[in-house]
């Protein structure tokens, strides 16, 4: 979509909740000027190409949300920009492409950072909100919007009102007339947006809940209840304990990054063949609801509170209510608040490569400093960790997903709200219960417990041991020694693996050793970061 001369719009955009249109007026003087006039007029799933100076190249601007991948490189005297750099044509790849083993050790120790560090180099990547001039590195970037922008630590009266008003904005501007499937889990996360969905009255909607074969992953009972109200039928599907194979990984290894989002291969196949019988254009979800509405339990909400509020003490009502939601005592909320962000202790899978100190972010966002409180600062990371939902899966090849909680409108709202304001009364998510309260059953609202199918998931990589021992524990992460061989060999144990519930954190390093494979057959190590540094030597 053109929008005005200079300005190349490719995606959907949408205008801002509140506003009479996206912007239209004359080019802005420079590229960042035309970036920053599309932030704030507008929102959507695009990336933008805006003109610069008369002798400059052109500058992609990927929108907030982070919906469509931006990776820019250049080959030759040719620039290019593309959110896939599968299936290029030959001689298209960039001049100077290599392994960067620095980066696929961080895959492993920090899978964040596979949402945003490329493991290619030559290839560089746009971080959300950024404004980067076509072919050139993220050093060159101009950070048009950042979540640290938006995020407060002032209480927000008028929250509850708003938060339904602007999901509702998001939901009616990306539904349409086309056939969608709404993935209904039962939670509260997919609740709101099948209950925005069903307001929304566009298309024909059909529920999707899948089940494990357990009671903690059975929630068909609430989604049935949400998909009542919303006034639509579900579907619901079994999800079977059925062993992974190499091809389920291999057949995305050609991708940029490791394909994290196409770790349940039968839910993916599944729900991508549904969305074709079906002929649904689109696949709703409630992704990223965990960290918009503060899901995470944590005394760094404490830390939050007392910088708004001043000096508290025990006998204070709001923290005497986070001591009930963490079950456990004032005192001690108060001691661990004080201690700050801590990073998630060393694993025993990694090997001596992944232990090593790491100075680059895991993710553009988290770059330079700010003066956050903690909570909200660890409500940053887990929206960036979201956006691995966005990352390549077959349902995504069959049809558009959708998850209009990561929207722009949603994101700047819910990171406007301060934390303890999100768990207000001791509740989890407490603000988004009371803003869509009537809209669903009271049931779904009230609900404290939540499906969880981390059983199924363990016990699926404990059927697929004889892949997952012949892929990893001779294979090329363990030889660069990212991961412990010895550490691998006794946890890919059947009863290991089912009480020490390390199958995901298995699962994803045999996407990444997949990935790993393939392209070192078409790169070199790079100089600076091989698969083997070379060891100071002491004589």
């Amino acid at each position: 979509m053109r929008l005005r001369p200079g300005v190349l719009v490719l995606g959907d955009l949408f205008a801002a909740p509140g506003s009479s249109g996206v912007s239209r007026a004359a080019s802005p003087a420079t590229a960042a000027a035309a970036a920053r006039d599309l932030a704030a007029s507008g929102w959507g799933r695009y990336v933008a190409l805006l003109a610069g100076a008369e002798d400059d190249l052109p500058s992609i601007f990927r929108d907030p949300s982070g919906a469509v991948d931006a990776i820019t490189w250049t080959a030759g005297r040719v620039a290019a920009a593309s959110n896939d750099i599968r299936g290029l044509p030959a001689g298209f790849a960039p001049d100077a492409l290599a392994l960067d083993w620095d980066v696929i050790t961080d895959f492993i120790r920090r899978p964040l950072s596979a949402t945003y560090r490329l493991g290619l180099t030559g290839y560089h990547t746009v971080t959300p909100g950024d404004l980067q001039p076509l072919g050139a590195p993220g050093s060159c970037a101009t950070p048009i919007w950042r979540p640290q922008d938006h995020a407060a630590n002032v209480e927000a009266p008028d929250a509850a009102h708003q938060l339904p008003q602007v999901l509702r904005h998001c939901v009616q501007a990306m539904a349409d007339a086309e056939p969608a499937l709404v993935e209904v889990s039962g939670g509260l996360d997919s609740a709101v947006v099948a209950a925005a969905l069903g307001e929304a009255g566009r298309g024909t909607l059909l529920g999707l809940n899948y089940y494990g074969d357990r009671a903690e992953g059975d929630e068909r009972r609430w989604a049935r209840m949400v998909c009542e109200r919303a006034g639509f039928p579900l579907l619901e599907h079994p999800k079977p304990v059925t062993p992974v194979v190499e091809a389920d990984f291999a057949a995305f290894a050609a991708c940029a990054r490791p394909a994290l989002n196409a770790l349940d291969p039968d839910r993916d196949r599944h729900t991508a063949a549904l969305a074709e019988a079906t002929g649904a254009s689109a696949i709703f979800t409630g992704n990223g609801g965990d960290a918009l509405f503060f899901q995470h339990p944590t005394p760094l909400v404490a830390a939050d509170y007392r910088r708004w509020r001043g000096r508290t003490g025990p006998k204070d009502p709001v923290l005497q209510e986070m001591a009930r939601w963490l079950r456990r005592s004032v005192w001690s909320v108060q001691r661990h608040s004080r201690q700050g962000f801590a990073e998630p202790a060393a694993s025993p899978l990694w090997g001596a490569r992944a232990r090593d100190a790491v100075a680059a972010p895991a993710h553009g966002w988290l770059a330079g400093g700010h003066d956050l409180p903690p909570a909200k600062s660890l409500q940053v990371q887990l929206i960036a960790a979201s956006q691995a939902a966005f990352g390549v899966c077959r349902r995504g090849a069959a049809a558009d997903l959708r998850h209009p909680l990561l929207s722009q409108p949603v994101m700047e709202l819910c990171l406007a709200i301060p934390t303890w304001q999100h768990v207000a009364g001791g509740q989890d998510r407490a603000l988004v219960r009371r803003a869509f309260s009537g809209a669903l059953p009271d049931e779904v609202l009230q609900r404290r417990s939540k499906g969880a199918l981390t059983s199924l998931y363990t016990r699926r990589a404990a059927a697929s041991l004889e892949f997952l021992r012949a892929h990893l524990l001779d294979g090329v992460l363990v030889e660069a020694e990212v991961l412990d061989r010895r550490a691998l060999d006794e946890a890919l144990q059947a009863d290991r693996l089912i009480w020490r519930a390390d199958g995901a954190r298995v699962m994803g390093a045999a996407m990444v050793e997949s990935w790993v494979r393939r392209w070192q057959g078409v790169a070199p190590d790079l100089a600076r970061a091989a698969r083997h540094p070379p060891r100071s030597v002491l004589v």
